[in-house]
């Protein structure tokens, strides 16, 4: 976690000791409430250690905060949102600088020029450089009656040395071979009166539960899968992350501002998994899927 200043450090120590006290006094462990709160235990052991370089973004630990404080009856939104991680920002640094490097003189050719000297400027150029339209259509049209006539000699040259397969035999008027390339429509399968023809089956997804995941904006992932209680991923994962999951009986999938993450289920329309800026929890079955409500 990078990017607080030293203030808000201290902010968070604060909210973080009150959390550690009130654990202690009611002798829970740390690992009843990672249990409670699905928080990894390798982050609330960061957050009571103050090993800040391990914690996820400041607004994925305002979500641990809050569900940490629920799980021991404590007030967590507001203890949430005690937590200002927002940066401050200066207006001094918006502020633009203008240059101060004064402009070169101009050069004798940008000077501007008379209008005498302009146009003879341009009638040189165009006798120059610039070709005459009616040669460009005096040539093309060369071009073309040289094609036609040498099509014309070569169709003539060909009908003079082969007239009978010009012409066609009197036979070939009555009868045709049979095309023995082009194959032969069979019979047509024969359908009982009442009986109606199978649709084919859609494509099915290759386990019951198929949950594809892509992401529009950073967001902390974590993934179990049937119940396991190790994740598949927890990590802080960037704006076009896309991967896909499979699972027999369950898949959860915990977000840190879900706004950002895009869930495709069981190959349906994409959703969102939740609002932005907000932990959300959502466990799909093979029946369907459940938002499970933060504690």
């Amino acid at each position: 976690m990078k990017g607080l200043s030293p203030t808000q450090i201290e902010q968070l120590r604060a909210i973080v000791d009150q959390l550690r006290q009130e654990r202690q006094r009611q002798g829970i462990l740390l690992e009843e409430i990672a249990l409670k709160t699905y928080v990894p235990l390798r982050q609330l052991h960061a957050l009571e250690t103050d090993d800040i370089n391990v914690l996820p973004e400041p607004v994925f630990v305002q979500g641990f905060i809050r569900r940490y404080a629920d799980a021991l009856g404590m007030d967590g939104i507001a203890l949430s949102k005690s937590f200002d991680f927002q940066p401050e920002t200066t207006p001094q640094a918006m502020i633009r600088t203008e240059s101060k490097t004064p402009l070169p003189p101009p050069t004798e050719h940008d000077l501007p020029k008379s209008p005498a000297q302009s146009e003879r400027h341009l009638r040189s150029r165009t006798a120059s450089g610039s070709p005459n339209p009616l040669l460009w259509l005096l040539a093309a049209g060369v071009a073309l009656l040289v094609g036609v006539g040498l099509y014309e000699l070569t169709r003539v040259s060909k009908t003079a040395q082969n007239p009978v397969s010009s012409l066609g035999s009197p036979s070939d008027s009555n009868t045709s071979a049979p095309d023995t390339d082009t194959p032969q429509a069979g019979p047509s399968p024969a359908v009982s009166p009442g009986s109606t023809a199978e649709p084919s089956p859609s494509p099915q997804t290759s386990a019951p539960v198929e949950v594809t995941i892509n992401t529009t904006g950073r967001s902390w992932l974590e993934v179990f899968v049937d119940g396991s209680t190790q994740p598949v991923i927890s990590e802080t994962v960037q704006k076009g992350y896309t991967k896909t999951w499979t699972a027999q009986k369950s898949l959860r999938v915990i977000a840190g501002d879900a706004g950002n993450v895009q869930v495709v289920y069981n190959r349906e329309t994409a959703k969102p998994l939740g609002r932005a800026g907000e932990v959300e929890e959502v466990v799909y079955t093979p029946v369907s899927s459940s938002t499970v409500p933060s504690p």
